[in-house]
């Protein structure tokens, strides 16, 4: 289904067909290697059947997914498989999602899918899944700062360490780190929007995953900063994690290790002291905490529209020279992925 050989020889209606079921898997293989740290099954250099004859309006929308997902594919092989992230490829695979974003059609845009009440549902929800997996795309860029940030600020130590954290190098991990949480507060935003306005499938695999990735990013940053608990988008993504956990395994799942996070968050600054780098991952981890049910608390009230048109990502300006090495300490490694409960060690591990 992925050369172009063996299609032209088939019927256009065949031909198109096959390019369609073909880019759903590699929409797929991408989505799955980023959630899940599985290696990729398809090597985008043995796909040379990627333009289809006839393209209609559902098909554009399948090509910029594809587009997307190839970008999560590389950023997958560039910083998650060697587990080191140079200032030219953080700089060269944000210039590509700045770019995939500046050059949507006009009625692919954010602003589109938020106002433009014409647009049938079906396509809606596609155009919200795109974009969902376009901000997904930069939380994965960026979480390793995040990461980076919030351990150093949270406990006054490196456990991880970067080559360097002066000069341009610092500023660039602090606007990136920055970019991860907008991504994530602009993912919750579209989706209370859109969900707002028009019935949401009962089992959708990828905002579900999409939503459970965007509010752990929130709780990081809320545990470094007290003031960030109170994100409306924090309850907001718990809220939504809840409306399918009746109907979805995953959801249950992502919303019970969501509340137990969330917990461990606020008992933190309850006044806990954390005496070192291992208390850090043990209070991340909800180990011991009690689970807080936060679905029903009324969210803060704010513009999501003058928000989603807010702060720029900042990834057109310039990136510092360093190497960044987001590797962790071996010992701190250890004892989290061999400590209690059925979420240790995800965040930890990058494969994650």
């Amino acid at each position: 289904m992925h050369r172009a050989c063996v299609n032209q020889a088939l019927p256009p209606t065949e031909r198109l067909l096959r390019q369609r079921v073909w880019r759903t898997m590699y929409i797929q293989d991408r989505f799955n290697s980023a959630a899940l740290g599985r290696p990729m099954s398809i090597h985008d250099e043995d796909w040379d059947d990627s333009n289809p004859t006839t393209p209609q309006s559902v098909d554009r929308l399948g090509i910029e997914m594809v587009r997307i997902s190839c970008i999560i594919g590389d950023i997958c092989r560039q910083v998650y498989r060697p587990r080191t992230i140079s200032s030219d490829v953080a700089s060269t695979l944000a210039r590509r999602l700045h770019e995939w974003s500046n050059n949507l059609p006009a009625d692919m845009t954010v602003d589109s899918l938020l106002r433009n009440e014409g647009t049938p549902a079906r396509h809606r929800h596609i155009l919200q899944r795109m974009h969902l997996a376009h901000l997904n795309a930069v939380i994965l860029l960026t979480r390793p700062f995040l990461f980076y940030h919030v351990v150093t600020a949270a406990t006054k130590a490196a456990a991880v360490t970067a080559t360097s954290s002066k000069g341009n190098g610092g500023r660039t991990v602090h606007r990136l780190a920055r970019a991860c949480t907008l991504a994530a507060s602009r993912s919750v935003a579209i989706v209370q929007l859109v969900s707002a306005a028009y019935a949401s499938p009962l089992r959708p695999p990828f905002l579900i995953y999409f939503m459970f990735s965007a509010g752990l990013i929130l709780l990081l940053d809320a545990y470094q900063d007290k003031t960030s608990l109170d994100h409306p988008g924090i309850s907001h993504a718990m809220s939504i994690l809840s409306s399918y956990a009746d109907n979805d395994p995953s959801a249950r799942r992502y919303h019970h290790i969501f509340q137990d996070m969330h917990s461990a968050v606020k008992e933190k600054h309850r006044g806990e002291e954390i005496r070192g780098i291992n208390e850090l991952g043990e209070l991340l981890y909800g180990n011991g905490a009690t689970s807080a049910n936060l679905a029903g608390t009324p969210p803060k009230e704010y513009d999501m529209l003058q928000f989603l048109a807010g702060e720029p990502m900042g990834f057109d300006e310039e990136f510092g020279t360093e190497n960044f090495n987001f590797e962790f300490d071996n010992a701190f490694g250890y004892t989290m992925l061999q400590g209690d409960g059925e979420f240790r060690g995800m965040l930890l591990n990058p494969d994650f």
